[in-house]
């Protein structure tokens, strides 16, 4: 299911992101490895910059917050393979 939800964001149009996400970021975020997390980001940020000024702050609020999400999980998962190759803490 996670994988299926991870092809539905490299498939979906702008306006159906925020559903896709609401639905799918915890259960999609929480399978993805580093590198999955960097290009998740990357594609919801390239999303973002697309959006038009004429959308509604709705809409722009909850791309955001799921943009961040992903942001959050990937610097999270960056910090505990750097602390697991340098014998750090991570938080």
């Amino acid at each position: 299911m996670a994988r299926d939800a991870g092809e539905a964001y490299r498939g979906a149009v702008i306006e159906d992101l925020p559903d896709l996400l609401d639905a799918h970021a915890a259960v999609y975020v929480a399978t993805l490895t580093e590198p999955e997390l960097a290009s998740t980001a990357a594609f919801l940020h390239s999303r973002a910059g697309q959006l038009a000024t004429g959308r509604d702050d709705a809409f722009n609020l909850r791309l955001a917050v799921a943009l961040a999400e992903v942001q959050t999980q990937a610097d999270a998962k960056a910090r505990t393979a750097f602390c697991a190759a340098h014998a750090c803490a991570a938080d």
